[in-house]
């Protein structure tokens, strides 16, 4: 009795999948279907074959994205690479330049540095105009530097150092594999890196500006430094 029930139940798969096989076929080809488990099998079809595509552009779009973002991540790093020997460079030069001003500046009793400026005026390393009492006993040699030379120079030294701090800061972040990078903030750090390399190939011959505002590590979407000249 059992291997009989057994013959007739799997006869009767055996017929369920022969018809579901025919009706698949007929729903690829395009046969009408007639009964309801045709039509639902066509249906099955469809969502199948629609998933599949949706399946495939989601790659290809992901793919598409991950190529971005790594040759943005490649061109960061080189940049990187080869702007910090630029900026180190040139900072060293204006280290040397500012130690040979200060060396030059006329000095007060207290080792306060002095320098005249383009008004004739004397002021003191810190920006403060001395009034004609503190100047009368000052004997100048005539070979000291102004303060616009002085500030020049100092300007460019400070710029150039906040400068090489944030290349520092954008290689931490970019070898940070815990750091969120979007392409738009690598792109972000190619026009800072550019900018900096920029003030270290300029002839300080005029005053630079810095724009430097300090950024927090930690918050993932705040970097705001911009260096112009």
């Amino acid at each position: 009795m059992d291997e009989e029930f057994r013959a007739i139940t799997a006869a009767a798969e055996k017929k369920l999948q022969v018809e579901d096989h025919n009706a698949l076929n007929d729903a690829i080809s395009g046969h009408k279907l007639d009964t309801p488990r045709h039509s639902a099998l066509k249906i099955k079809h469809k969502q199948e074959e629609k998933l599949k595509k949706d399946r495939g552009k989601a790659w290809a779009l992901a793919a598409k994205i991950s190529a971005k973002y790594t040759k943005l991540y490649n061109a960061v790093m080189r940049d990187l690479d080869e702007a910090m020997p630029i900026i180190y460079n040139a900072l060293g030069e204006a280290n040397k330049k500012l130690d040979e001003l200060k060396n030059r500046a006329k000095t007060l009793s207290d080792g306060t540095r002095i320098y005249k400026n383009n008004k004739d005026e004397v002021v003191s390393e810190d920006g403060l105009i001395l009034s004609a009492a503190d100047m009368s006993n000052i004997i100048w040699r005539g070979d000291e530097p102004t303060w616009e030379e002085f500030q020049e120079t100092k300007n460019r030294h400070d710029q150039l150092e906040l400068g090489f701090y944030r290349l520092g800061e954008i290689r931490e972040i970019m070898e940070d594999d815990s750091f969120k990078k979007t392409p738009e903030m690598m792109e972000g750090f190619q026009g800072e890196v550019d900018s900096i390399v920029n003030i270290a190939n300029s002839t300080p011959t005029h005053k630079i500006e810095s724009k430097y505002e300090e950024s927090e590590y930690t918050n993932q979407n705040n970097y705001k430094p911009t260096f112009d000249i």
